[in-house]
């Protein structure tokens, strides 16, 4: 995502009233269909948080090195990436 369609999301949001926002890569701001997912993201970590658990199978399949990437890194965008490198 362009700085250019960074701020014109983030001013879309707020036009909208939308004050606390995770911007996404979503179209029309990105010409690909690979979202960052960054709100399924970051309800994941609080839902852990407030019942104060910690996703132990990332970690695990991170030591054991059967992914490649950090835990967070799991949204549409990322499954995507390996394949264009």
């Amino acid at each position: 995502m362009s700085p250019l369609s960074h701020a014109q999301q983030v001013f879309d949001h707020i036009s909208n009233a939308i004050f606390y926002m995770i911007t996404d890569n979503v179209k029309p701001y990105v010409k690909h269909d690979f979202p960052f997912e960054g709100m399924k993201i970051t309800k994941e970590r609080v839902d852990n948080l407030l019942t104060l658990k910690i996703d132990k199978i990332q970690m695990l399949l991170i030591v054991v090195r059967v992914v490649h990437v950090q835990v967070y890194l799991k949204g549409e965008m990322y499954k995507e990436m390996p394949t264009k490198n």
